[in-house]
């Protein structure tokens, strides 16, 4: 992407207004007018040329931005309408009638079987949203009207990226991201696809700024971009689908693409730990009070699920784990098989499988997920099965 400043010297405008180039500035005039025209059979080309030329002259509109000529197809075979040089948009008067025109005529719809032509051909090949940049205009034996193309809907898409291996994508979000026109994450996250966002524009954040970041994506998607919000994991698994959703409020479209969860990578590393019923809790304190954790642990562990956990311990953080260990060994017997997995798909990988009186807690970090199995849960051979109880 080119860089932005105010004090740039040199610019890029975009426009469909005509005008000349300031010093140090490339204006680039884009495909977003379509020209109606009608006119009488026979008519010269020339006539139809000059009120088109005249037109644009006196609307300030750039004939580079005219993307299309417009008309009634009984109008198609005009040498005056092959001699605009334009790609041609044909309609039948039933569905140039349909369109509502500022200008209608009595006299045409007579004539043709639409009381539009020029204005209503317009707006018809500019599509849903479309505007009149300019209304009729009555010239001799032709008449032109240009509408503008809707801005662009934008869109934004939450993508679960995996845990980080190119491998654990899905096709879907490699789409997702080869067709947008801008990547937020945080910086970590676009690190991890940088194999696929080569030019476009991306948007680093720091860790914490995850309202900034959700708000950002949105305003780029107002603005008519095509965004992709990174997540790690998957995109509503502790990450940002939810909040966009609800920045939203609906204004935005929001599509959540699904990635491989750390706990599903985790649970397949170390063979099927999570094969019968299974909760999930992070032990992040920041916007979870301390309470409320432990209730759910407790609950998990009484009620024997398979538990996971997510956002285990940080340099400083460390009692919420404490806690949390000291609860699930009121249920578990200490032989209960632990997974402690960390840096998944990534180059430093490691799964471990150790039991809930021998795990290595200094070892826990923010890059692990702790997967702490029930009273049924066992090793086969290195594995940790949960069984569901198909062989009984």
């Amino acid at each position: 992407p080119l860089p932005w400043s105010e004090e740039g010297r040199l610019a890029v405008r975009v426009s469909d207004r005509f005008s000349a180039a300031n010093e140090g500035e490339l204006l680039l005039h884009p495909p977003s007018l379509i020209l109606g025209v009608g006119l009488e059979r026979g008519a010269p080309a020339s006539l139809l040329l000059d009120h088109v030329a005249r037109t644009l002259e006196n609307e300030g509109l750039a004939r580079a931005s005219l993307a299309a000529v417009a008309t009634l197809d009984l109008k198609g075979d005009e040498p005056a309408v092959a001699a605009l040089g334009l790609p041609l948009r044909l309609f039948d008067a039933a569905a140039l009638d349909r369109i509502e025109v500022p200008n209608p005529s009595p006299t045409v719809a007579a004539a043709v079987g639409t009381a539009s032509v020029a204005e209503a051909a317009a707006l018809a090949a500019a599509g849903e949203g479309a505007v009149l940049a300019v209304p009729k205009r009555i010239g001799q034996r032709a008449t032109c009207a240009v509408a503008r193309f809707a801005p662009p809907k934008g869109r934004l898409t939450v993508a679960g990226i995996g845990p980080g291996a190119p491998a654990m994508r899905t096709a879907e979000v490699e789409a997702a991201i080869a067709y947008a026109s801008d990547i937020v994450g945080y910086g970590p996250y676009l690190d991890l696809v940088a194999d696929l966002t080569g030019a476009k524009r991306c948007h680093r954040l720091a860790i914490g700024k995850e309202n900034e970041r959700a708000e950002l994506a949105l305003r780029l998607a107002r603005a008519g971009r095509a965004v992709v919000l990174l997540a790690s994991g998957d995109a509503g698994i502790y990450a940002l689908a939810g909040l966009a959703l609800e920045l939203s409020g609906g204004a935005v479209p929001v599509t959540v693409l699904p990635g491989i969860s750390a706990m599903q990578a985790a649970s397949a590393k170390a063979g099927a730990p999570l094969g019968h019923d299974f909760s999930v809790i992070s032990l992040s304190d920041l916007l979870t009070p301390l309470e409320t954790i432990r209730a759910r642990v407790e609950a998990a562990a009484a009620a024997d699920f398979v538990i996971a956990f997510y956002n285990p311990a940080s340099r400083e953080r460390r009692r919420p784990l404490e806690e949390a260990l000291a609860i699930i060994a009121r249920y578990r017997d200490p032989e209960t098989p632990v997974v402690r997995a960390r840096n998944l798909g990534r180059r430093d990988e490691l799964v471990t499988v150790e039991t809930l009186a021998g795990l290595d807690r200094e070892a826990v970090d923010m890059t692990t997920v702790l997967i702490v199995g029930n009273s049924q849960t066992t090793v086969i051979a290195g594995r940790v099965v949960t069984p569901r109880g198909y062989s009984s």
